[in-house]
């Protein structure tokens, strides 16, 4: 578990803004909904090495 008193530093791929910000775009969802949506793909990426 993340120590929540430390800032969240997640460095992300280009492409993987590129594509968070098009969904936005495309979807009009809120911020706090595209950042579970990354935290879920980066999980998922950490998960599978």
């Amino acid at each position: 578990m993340a120590n929540l008193s430390q800032p969240l530093q997640v460095r992300m791929h280009p492409e993987t803004l590129l594509w968070l910000t098009q969904l936005a775009d495309k979807e009009q969802t809120t911020a706090s909904a595209i950042v579970r949506r990354a935290v879920l793909a980066y999980k998922e990426t950490v998960s599978n090495g």
